[in-house]
C-alpha cells in the first residue's frame, strides 16, 4: 500500500510539474540570484511559417551589376566595428559597411530600423566594394551588406539590457533604454528565395516613481514591422508577426535604510491570454526579518506570491480596439515576518504591435528619507515566438 501510494504521489507531482512548465513559456531566473553584469536570456520558440498568400508583394526589380549606384559619401566616414557606439561628437557621420546585425550597437540599430521604416523600401548600392543597403536616420548613415539580410536569422535581441537597466536605476535615471528583436524566415515566391524579417524596437526601463514610494519596471514595443529581403532589395513592409514574451525581475542588493518591497501591481496591453491570475506565476524572494545593508541572496527564501503570501493576483482583462488590456489590483504583500527583496514577473501574454507593453509597480518601504545608496540588480529575459 505504501509503495503504491508513493508511486501515485510521484506521478501526480510529475504531471503537475509538466502542466506548469507548459503553461509558462517565459524565461525565468533560478532561485534569487541576479548578479551584476547579468545578461538577458533569450529563448527562440519561433515556429512561425511564412504564408505568402497573406502577404502583399510588389514587383521585385533587381539591378544589373553595372547599374548599381556607387556611394561616395561627403560626411565624416567612421571605420569601426558594428558593436562600437556611434560618436557623440559627430552628429552627421557614415558608418559601415557591416556584415551582421545581431551584435550591432543600439544607436546604429536604431538608424537601421527607423531608416528602413521611413524609406519604405531600399535597393542595393555599392559602398567600399560591397553591395549594401543605405539606412539614414537623424542625419547619420549606416551601410549594411545585402548578405546580412539574405539569410535565416534565429530570433534574438541585438542588445542585452539587464546590465544597463541595473546601472540606470542605481544612478537615478528614468530614461528609456532600447534593444531590437530580430528574426527571419525563408520562403519561396515566384521561384525566388525570400527572407521574411521581423524587427521590433523595444524600450525598457526601471526607475523610482511617486516621490520614491515605488519601483517601476516596464517594457514597451516602440517600432515593430515585418519586411521581405530579396537578393538585392528590401521591400513590402507589413504588420509585425514576432510575438515577444518578456520577463522582468528586480532584486534589492543594498539597503542602507532597511528598504524592502511591500506591494505589487501589474498592468499592460498585448495579445490574448487565457490566464486569469498571476499568483502562481510571479515569484518572490523574502526574509523573515528586515535587512539593513548588503542583502545576500543566500539569506533569502523563495516562492511564488500565491504559495508564500496566499494571494492569487487576479488578472482583469478588457478589450481595447484590437488589443487586450490587463490589470491587477494593488496588493499589499509584506508583513511583520515577511520582507520582500525580489520580484520576477514573466509577462503572461505576448507583446507584438506598437504600443503593446507590460509594467509592474512595486511599493517600497524604508526608514527616514530615501537613500540614493540603495542598489538593485535588474533583469530582462525574452521568449520569442
Amino acid at each position: 500500500m505504501k509503495i503504491g501510494f508513493l508511486k501515485r504521489s510521484i506521478c501526480t507531482v510529475l504531471v503537475l510539474s509538466l502542466i506548469f512548465s507548459l503553461s509558462v513559456s517565459a524565461t525565468t531566473i533560478d532561485d534569487v540570484e541576479i548578479t551584476d553584469g547579468y545578461q538577458d536570456e533569450i529563448i527562440d520558440n519561433s515556429n512561425y511559417v511564412v504564408d505568402q498568400s497573406e502577404l502583399t508583394h510588389t514587383p521585385y526589380e533587381p539591378l544589373a551589376e553595372e547599374d548599381i549606384p556607387i556611394e561616395r559619401p561627403t560626411d565624416l566616414v567612421i571605420s569601426d566595428e558594428p558593436e562600437d557606439a556611434m560618436l557623440s561628437y559627430a552628429p552627421r557621420a557614415v558608418y559601415g559597411p557591416y556584415t551582421k546585425l545581431e551584435t550591432m550597437a543600439d544607436e546604429k540599430m536604431s538608424v537601421v530600423v527607423n531608416g528602413l521604416k521611413s524609406a519604405g523600401s531600399l535597393k542595393v548600392v555599392k559602398y567600399a566594394g560591397y553591395n549594401c543597403y543605405k539606412f539614414v536616420s537623424n542625419g547619420n548613415t549606416v551601410y549594411v551588406t545585402c548578405d546580412a539580410f539574405y539569410r535565416q536569422q534565429k530570433a534574438t535581441v541585438t542588445r542585452s539590457v539587464s546590465d544597463v537597466v541595473t546601472a540606470a536605476i542605481n544612478k537615478g535615471s528614468s530614461n528609456p533604454l532600447y534593444t531590437t528583436v530580430i528574426r527571419s524566415k525563408q520562403y519561396t515566391y515566384n521561384g525566388m528565395k525570400v527572407f521574411r524579417w521581423s524587427f521590433a524596437r523595444v524600450s525598457v526601463r526601471a526607475f523610482h516613481a511617486k516621490n520614491n514610494s515605488e519601483v517601476v519596471m516596464n517594457v514597451t514595443v516602440q517600432n515593430a514591422y515585418d519586411f521581405d529581403a530579396y537578393y538585392a532589395g528590401l521591400q513590402d513592409i507589413g504588420t509585425s508577426t514576432a510575438k515577444i514574451s518578456p520577463t522582468m525581475a528586480i532584486r534589492v542588493t543594498k539597503s542602507p535604510n532597511g528598504l524592502y518591497f511591500d506591494s505589487y501591481e501589474f498592468r499592460g496591453q498585448g495579445e490574448n491570454t487565457s490566464r486569469s491570475e498571476l499568483g502562481n506565476l510571479v515569484s518572490i524572494a523574502y526574509s523573515a526579518k528586515k535587512i539593513t545593508g548588503t542583502i545576500a541572496s543566500a539569506s533569502l527564501h523563495v516562492g511564488t506570491v500565491y504559495n508564500i503570501c496566499k494571494e492569487i493576483l487576479k488578472l482583469t482583462k478588457t478589450n481595447s480596439s484590437n488589443r487586450k488590456s490587463y490589470l491587477t489590483d494593488l496588493t499589499p504583500l509584506s508583513s511583520s515576518n515577511r520582507y520582500l527583496y525580489k520580484f520576477e514577473t514573466p509577462v503572461p501574454y505576448p507583446i507584438k504591435l506598437n504600443g503593446d507593453y507590460a509594467t509592474m509597480e512595486l511599493g517600497i518601504t524604508y526608514t527616514g528619507n530615501f537613500s540614493s545608496a540603495t542598489n538593485y540588480n535588474a533583469y530582462y529575459g525574452w521568449t520569442i515566438s
